[in-house]
């Protein structure tokens, strides 16, 4: 719909998803594409997103030491520490 310019089936969406109150009066006024970007860029910043990501889904090498080879294998390819205890 952002980039069909269909505004007004746009407005009440972004409203709902309390994208809308954050938005400034000056990227409402945009269309198509950077529209578009403005509106990902307010619903889901992507320095948060990664950061989620990261918590969420990497291991801590703490709560991995002393596991088993294949996991220990996996954690040495992402911690670039030391592994002569487990506080690394």
């Amino acid at each position: 719909m952002a980039m069909s310019d269909k505004k007004d089936k746009l407005m009440p969406m972004l409203d709902k998803l309390g994208v809308l109150k954050k938005m400034k009066k000056d990227d409402l006024e945009l269309s198509g594409k950077p529209l578009m970007k403005r509106i990902m860029q307010t619903w889901l910043p992507a320095n948060i997103a990664l950061m989620e990501m990261i918590v969420y889904h990497l291991p801590s090498p703490a709560r991995v030491c002393g596991r088993a080879w294949g996991e220990e294998w996996h954690v040495r390819n992402i911690h670039e520490g030391g592994f002569t205890s487990c506080s690394g």
